[in-house]
């Protein structure tokens, strides 16, 4: 059981929220978010009798549920701190916007934040055969599964971004088989990375980035569950470790916030070489991105967009 000090939030501007969780992650140490669940109670009461029995819910559907909820005013995060002075800067920061209506403090103990992640995170479908498989539910290796174990704030292919970020690559990559090397700029759980590994019969290098040695921690724990998706030569490095990475890499991901987009915009497409995912983005916000990339790099080539719920992606592709 382990004591927590933890921040119920209640804002409803996704943009203002993105850039709010960040900043607690970045600048306070929060150890973890908590979004609000899908109780079978409330499914039930929204689905009425199209009510489902056992399985998982359909994406469409599981969407629907989430819509009216939303519009319910039932968006709530709890955002958890380890260190009470931690939780107290962060309300100060939230002050200093003007938040400190939309949060409320409270501290206590929680029993097991891991079974509420194993209770929320379910099955996902990307698309018709290609799925995310929570890590417990693993019972062998299927070439069309990636299984993963979240952990605190980390990606579970759950989140719009990661989703759009997987689905471009499996939808509009088509010469997949032709990527030897990938980075996951921002790599969270590693879902992206291991992802392209499990998709691309070629690819024998796959470097994971970020600036959370906790995330690193939580890749290299999922690597190891999906053991016929590893390429040759799998590395975890912090931005401190850049010189050890390669020169360019034929397929970059970067599913991150847009100012961090934009702040990392050399370093990014200095490193791609043939192919550019990026996330992270409410919708709008990639005419931004995409018309600074495109001034920086006029030889890359915005291909697709794609849309999910209020988040979008855009496929990069490097016109030689």
């Amino acid at each position: 059981m382990t004591h927590y000090y933890f921040i119920d939030l209640d804002i409803k501007d996704e943009q203002l929220l993105s850039v709010i969780e960040a900043e607690a992650f970045q600048k306070f140490n929060c150890d973890g978010i908590q979004e609000f669940t899908l109780e079978e109670e409330e499914v039930d009461r929204i689905l009425g009798e199209r009510s489902y029995s056992g399985g998982d819910l359909p994406i469409e559907v599981l969407e629907e549920v989430e819509q009216v909820l939303i519009e319910e005013g039932k968006t709530k995060r709890t955002l958890f701190f380890k260190e009470v002075e931690d939780a107290r800067s962060f309300m100060e920061f939230l002050k200093a916007w003007g938040l400190e209506a939309k949060a409320k403090a409270n501290e206590g103990e929680i029993c097991d934040w891991n079974e509420n992640w194993k209770r929320n995170f379910k099955a996902i479908s990307v698309t018709d055969n290609f799925q995310i498989i929570p890590s417990w539910e693993k019972t062998g290796e299927d070439p069309n599964k990636i299984f993963i174990y979240p952990g605190m704030g980390f990606g579970t292919g759950n989140h719009e971004t990661t989703f759009l970020c997987l689905k471009l690559m499996l939808d509009e990559i088509k010469d997949i088989n032709n990527i030897r090397s990938c980075l996951d700029f921002g790599c969270g759980s590693g879902i992206l990375g291991i992802g392209a590994s499990r998709k691309s019969k070629t690819l024998s290098r796959v470097d994971y980035l970020d600036i959370d040695q906790e995330a690193l921690k939580n890749t290299d724990y999922n690597i190891g569950f999906n053991t016929t998706a590893q390429a040759k030569e799998n590395n975890l490095f912090l931005p401190e470790d850049s010189e050890k990475m390669l020169d360019k890499y034929d397929l970059v991901f970067a599913n991150i916030l847009k100012h961090t987009l934009l702040e990392q915009a050399d370093v990014i497409l200095n490193k791609t070489g043939r192919y550019l995912i990026v996330s992270g983005l409410l919708e709008g916000q990639e005419v931004e991105i995409c018309k600074a990339y495109e001034d920086l790099d006029p030889c890359l080539v915005a291909k697709k967009k794609l849309v999910k719920n209020d988040w979008s992606a855009v496929l990069f592709k490097r016109e030689l």
